[in-house]
């Protein structure tokens, strides 16, 4: 449990976009809590937070290291194997001050690509399972039936075993994210239950919103990610993040019309 309010480091503030109190690991997710997350952050680094003293990190590089080679766990920051040519990895945050620790605590340091952000949801939706995606599910000959190139569902690799409580516990927090309405309202009522995590990420005087998630929340048969670059504007207003409102609600809709949860 960790009182969410606003951080001085050095005197410098660092906060969520409102205080939020005492909240454990899934209300953290739930609320979107960025004081959560970097305390969590500098316990990792083995330094302290110490209100209005400036944030002493002995090892910044090896931190953010040591927190990339966890998120790649999930498939951020790796290349995820799509059967198309060129494809990228990720874009590597770069800086020496201890406040990058903080920023990539929060999701402000590295960019990843949509289709990372989809494996990433498909692997907690999964239970730990990094999957390789694909495009192509089969082709065959011109001129007969026979499939002469197949892409099965390939497993890359899988969370160990005694994490899986903590994974479980990301799962609530995304459903709660859902439930209570802080991934927009219009998520909650479409049929089917959704878990899902919004983002923000700060692009000068805009904000690019992003969603991640999968349905149904207990047994999931699809998972999805939106993006929606420079979509609303970098003020204090907390603006409507457009993936929860207008894209993802209708996105989701449709796909199980098409393809109705059993």
């Amino acid at each position: 449990m960790i009182v969410d309010k606003v951080m001085n480091i050095g005197g410098q503030e660092f906060g969520s976009y409102e205080d939020h109190g005492p909240v454990d690991d899934v209300s953290a997710l739930q609320v979107s809590s960025n004081v959560y997350m970097a305390n969590v952050a500098i316990r990792l680094a083995g330094a302290s937070y110490v209100e209005k003293e400036p944030l002493a990190v002995a090892d910044l590089q090896g931190t953010l290291n040591l927190m990339r080679s966890y998120y790649s766990m999930f498939g951020l920051g790796n290349k995820t194997g799509i059967d198309v040519p060129n494809e990228s990895s990720s874009y590597m945050g770069y800086g020496s001050e201890p406040g990058m620790l903080l920023n990539y605590s929060i999701g402000q340091f590295d960019m990843y690509s949509p289709l990372q952000l989809a494996v990433y949801g498909t692997t907690i939706a999964s239970g730990g399972n990094l999957y390789e995606p694909h495009f192509m599910s089969y082709a065959t000959e011109v001129n007969s039936s026979e499939v002469v190139v197949s892409n099965g569902k390939k497993i890359k690799s899988t969370l160990p075993e005694k994490n899986a409580q903590y994974l479980e516990r990301v799962q609530q927090g995304f459903r709660a994210c859902v439930s209570s309405g802080y991934c927009g309202d219009e998520l909650k009522d479409i049929g089917v239950e959704v878990s899902a995590k919004t983002g923000t990420a700060e692009v000068g005087d805009y904000t690019t919103a992003n969603l991640v998630g999968y349905a149904p929340s207990s047994s999931p048969t699809m998972a999805f990610a939106c993006s929606a670059p420079t979509s609303s504007v970098n003020d204090q207003s907390v603006s409507l993040n457009i993936c929860t409102t207008a894209v993802m609600p209708e996105v989701v809709k449709k796909y199980f019309e098409l393809y109705p949860a059993s």
